[in-house]
């Protein structure tokens, strides 16, 4: 009987909850959205965001415009979100991390929009796509529309990783058709450039499954990136490499004039450069990459210049003074240029400082980047060529097979979330003036609030109504032991689970026998002390049982054990250098 009364009382408390979330729902005051889980394409909400036509960024002189205003960029990079978009288990990670870099004011992501031939390719041969990966960048495109962020895509790896041009190389070099095996062919070869406009027009065109927009149209990107890092050291001269970018970027624009579009180099300067900026590269041997950042850029249909900044691996012997002085060397020449050579923005897509340095320490990093922050701020307050920065990179909480030395969990570093946000807010008030960015940011934290309501009731729906109806199909199946674990983890209603702590009120029932004279209602402290007696006394006997059926198992097994002690050990060696040699791998 009492048993049939709980089972009522979660029900109702289910449906109660059910309401509640409805009820807020409908007034607007909770923005439901279930963190990781994606609509169905028919669902309003996809088609309630794109209802209202989105403006694209647009560049005008040496600024970036949105709506008439300037549009200053303090972004991040997150190379990995359509990576995580493809298996289901992986995916709420997306969704985390667009809300963790909302809720620092962050409003462009930078990300791969290529994986080449590697593990969940979008491309496993050359023009031949899966759609199972497509389907899982449509889904990160539309994450990114709803939480107000753009995207800048890139298109292609100077790098191994994901595949890089050395794929391309091979696909060709296997069917017969490359000039040469060197990965700079990328650059050259005929056969290889025919591949890559393949995969550029099938990017571009893409019609997202759950929107039905092409990517072409839709202004959720901001700009498309030819390729991460380009260089061609076997021709330093930079004619190569110039040659590629220009037929690349013509192609583009042929198939798409409404988004933007930059190179995506890193910035060094090159053969056509005046000695004074050649100077400012980090070091001789940079001049020979065949790069030219100021030629490159010059190009009339790249729309932004790209630069990227990475000390530790540019001035290995230098101190942290030495580094801050070249920050500002490096990063102030290319917003120069900006103003003064080519009359376009100046981004710097990419920057960090290495965790695995000697001596390194958080204090390090938060004043790097806060060197960075200023100059990009004073060219803003100048109306001047710097578009912004772009952190690389963040990632949310377990996720350590995708960090590298310069990663960042925003939740784990509160400094670096505290610079992150007071640039924001620095840029937020340049764009819309300082009353109206406190009253957008103000909006922006009332919103996560709310989301995290949400996800609490959400989850105390689940709870409160599912967990009785599993309890009696898995019950009979149950091990005893798991059984009370369970029972010592559900003593204080599932508040391990919803962080809801039950009310205050809640009284501890006694049998009393019936001579006994009842005695004056308690106060409300006795009752929250008689119930975590009441807890204590019920979880300590629970473990107690627990224990025994351990030593019990435990004296079963030692005995049944001893007889196979020698058979099973040749197997216990055999799975230790087994886990050893997976660890290695």
């Amino acid at each position: 009987m009492a048993a049939c009364n709980s089972l009522f009382v979660y029900h109702i408390l289910g449906l109660a909850s059910l309401g509640a979330v409805f009820y807020f729902s409908l007034l607007g005051e909770v923005n439901l959205r279930f963190p990781g889980l994606l609509p169905s394409p028919r669902s309003s909400s996809w088609s309630q965001p794109h209802d209202a036509p989105l403006p694209f960024v647009e560049r005008r002189g040496v600024q970036l415009f949105l709506e008439d205003r300037p549009f200053y960029i303090n972004g991040w990079n997150s190379y990995w979100l359509m990576d995580q978009s493809v298996e289901t288990a992986s995916r709420h990670r997306v969704s985390d991390m667009f809300r963790a870099a909302t809720g620092m004011g962050l409003t462009v992501c930078r990300t791969w929009a290529f994986n080449d031939g590697a593990y969940n390719a979008l491309q496993v041969a050359p023009g031949r796509f899966d759609e199972r990966v497509f389907e899982a960048l449509d889904r990160v495109v539309v994450e990114a529309r709803q939480h107000g962020v753009r995207l800048i895509l890139s298109l292609a790896n100077n790098l191994e990783a994901y595949g890089g041009k050395t794929q391309y190389v091979k696909w060709a070099w296997d069917e017969g058709v490359g000039l040469t095996a060197s990965n700079d062919s990328f650059f050259f070869d005929p056969a290889i450039r025919d591949y890559f406009k393949v995969y550029l027009k099938a990017l571009l065109t893409r019609k997202n499954h759950l929107t039905g927009v092409q990517y072409k149209d839709d202004p959720t990107i901001l700009a498309w990136e030819l390729m991460n890092e380009p260089r061609c050291i076997t021709d330093p001269s930079g004619n190569t490499l110039q040659r590629w970018i220009e037929e690349m970027a013509s192609y583009v624009k042929s198939i798409d004039r409404r988004h933007l579009l930059t190179v995506g180099t890193e910035g060094f300067y090159g053969p056509t450069s005046p000695p004074e900026k050649l100077s400012v590269n980090p070091g001789h041997w940079f001049n020979n990459y065949g790069l030219d950042f100021i030629r490159n850029s010059k190009i009339s249909d790249i729309d932004f210049a790209s630069v990227h900044l990475y000390p530790d691996n540019w001035l290995q012997q230098a101190n942290l003074e030495d580094k801050l002085k070249f920050v500002t060397q490096w990063v102030t020449s290319h917003f120069e240029d900006g103003d003064k050579e080519l009359n376009k923005p100046v981004l710097l897509t990419e920057f960090g400082l290495s965790r695995l340095v000697k001596g390194f320490d958080q204090s390090h990093r938060d004043a790097f980047y806060k060197a960075v922050y200023d100059i990009a701020h004073e060219s803003a307050q100048k109306g001047g060529a710097g578009a912004g920065a772009m952190v690389w990179q963040l990632a949310v909480e377990d996720m350590e097979d995708y960090h590298d030395a310069f990663s960042i969990v925003p939740s784990g570093t509160p400094s670096m979330q505290k610079l992150l946000r007071e640039q924001s807010c620095r840029l937020a008030a340049l764009r819309h003036g300082e009353a109206e960015a406190k009253r957008i940011l103000k909006t922006v934290h009332a919103k996560k609030r709310n989301r995290l309501l949400s996800d609490r009731l959400r989850d105390l729906v689940f709870v409160k109504v599912n967990s009785p109806i599993m309890d009696q199909k898995q019950n009979k199946q149950r091990d005893p032991i798991e059984k009370i674990i369970d029972d010592v983890l559900e003593d204080d209603g599932n508040e391990f689970i919803t962080g809801i702590v039950p009310e205050d009120n809640w009284q501890v029932q006694q049998e009393q026998p019936d001579n006994v004279t009842e005695e004056p209602e308690a106060s409300t402290s006795q009752v929250q002390g008689k119930r975590h007696a009441h807890i204590r006394k019920k979880r300590k006997k629970s473990m107690h049982s627990l224990l025994n059926c351990v030593q019990e198992d435990a004296i079963i097994s030692d005995s049944s054990s001893s007889s196979a002690s020698e058979t099973e050990g040749n197997h216990h060696d055999a799975d230790i250098l087994s886990d050893a040699s997976a660890d290695s791998d």
